[in-house]
């Protein structure tokens, strides 16, 4: 990040998938301007949730929490803003993929 007012259009792509979060920036010309992974098996990053890469085994069904996704955007953003590479501000588009080997139920309750 500069101090000049020279703004950016910039696009951010999400990449959801089993064991990991990866967030890239590009510019619109299709330069990376940052690139970051949290992978969900990380126990200094994802404090609460760390299991088996993220998921848990419990009657022969694998689940994961959807907290787990959710901490792992926060750590993301942080780590992001962290390389002092853009400014957020500048990010025009958001765009996401996630590959998923089973299905996710969003549930309001823990429990």
């Amino acid at each position: 990040m500069t101090d000049k007012k020279n703004h950016q259009r910039l696009y951010l792509g999400l990449d959801l998938s089993t064991h990991q979060l990866k967030g890239v920036i590009i510019d619109e010309h299709l330069n990376t301007i940052a690139e970051e992974a949290i992978h969900f098996n990380d126990k200094s990053l994802l404090v609460n949730y760390v299991q088996s890469h993220g998921s848990a085994i419990d009657n022969h069904c694998i689940t994961t929490p959807v907290l787990v996704f959710l901490e792992a955007l926060d750590v993301l953003f942080q780590k992001l803003r962290d390389q002092k590479k853009f400014d957020f501000a500048d990010i025009i588009g958001i765009s996401g993929c996630a590959q998923q080997h089973g299905s996710i139920d969003w549930k309001n309750k823990i429990g």
